[in-house]
């Protein structure tokens, strides 16, 4: 049997240099849309958000940066990394 699995997940802090500026609450509703992101778009994937106006600096090391969108009324990066695919 293949079963697949949807993530959804952020960067906490949001702002490295502010880490109050966004609290756990909004940032558990801004995972929260992540994940229905990734269920919505196929699925067996992990979307991951964090802040559009963080620097390209913070993102060396990533596989897949991806748009940037709005959600929750705040401008988010999308991550995409898709997972293993049926054989």
């Amino acid at each position: 049997m293949f079963r697949t699995c949807s993530v959804g997940w952020g960067s906490f802090p949001w702002f490295r240099s502010a880490p109050e500026a966004v609290p756990l609450e909004e940032m558990l509703t801004l995972v929260d849309r992540a994940l229905y992101v990734a269920k919505n778009s196929g699925r067996n994937q992990a979307i991951g958000i964090m802040a559009a106006e963080r620097e390209t600096a913070d993102l060396q090391g990533e596989q897949s940066v991806g748009e940037t969108m709005e959600v929750e009324g705040r401008k988010v990066r999308i991550l995409r990394l898709p997972g293993p695919q049926k054989k």
